[in-house]
């Protein structure tokens, strides 16, 4: 089985390595991306915005280098509540955190229409309490509109280096612009 596997990755790298490369793709070229993810309410009372932008440089055919900056709110309510369980006030609380990082970002299985994508980014937030430095991965795939458009649906994983903080898994949308 494990024999299998590899035969098949090999075999995928292989056909993209070969495969002709889509002009947005290209070695020289620039990217611009932006992307929403976990926009939405917390099922215990609030909402949550992350937003996000990168940039970076096609260093060979199908690779990018880069770096990216970001935004992230959260917005809770908390209710206190009386001896006999009515609501006797509440608290809403909102934290800001800013984030800047580096990675890559490679296509896979690229044709006229897209391709496949996975990014990887070291990355630190900062916000009220310590900097959290962390690893962020997002993956998804390109829905190439035109030559230098492109929609992005994708998953996203952001694992903190700093103990106590939270694993963030997501899904979002983006759009690039290649130039």
């Amino acid at each position: 089985m494990k024999k299998l596997i590899v035969i098949l990755a090999a075999a995928c790298f292989i056909g993209t390595a070969f495969a002709q490369v889509p002009e947005q793709l290209q070695k020289g070229n620039i990217l611009i991306e932006t992307d929403a993810t976990n926009v939405g309410i917390i099922f215990t009372n609030g909402v949550s915005m992350n937003i996000s932008g990168t940039g970076g440089y096609f260093i060979a055919d199908k690779l990018v280098i880069g770096g990216g900056i970001g935004l992230a709110v959260v917005s809770t309510e908390s209710a206190a509540v009386g001896d006999w369980g009515e609501v006797t006030g509440g608290r809403s609380t909102t934290t800001t955190t800013f984030n800047i990082g580096a990675g890559v970002r490679y296509y896979f299985l690229a044709n006229q229409r897209g391709g496949l994508f996975a990014t990887g980014m070291f990355n630190v937030a900062v916000g009220s309490g310590d900097p959290v430095f962390g690893v962020k991965f997002n993956g998804g795939y390109a829905f190439f509109i035109n030559r230098y458009l492109s929609i992005e649906p994708l998953m996203l994983l952001n694992l903190p280096f700093s103990k106590g903080s939270n694993v963030d898994f997501g899904i979002g949308a983006g759009i690039s612009i290649y130039l």
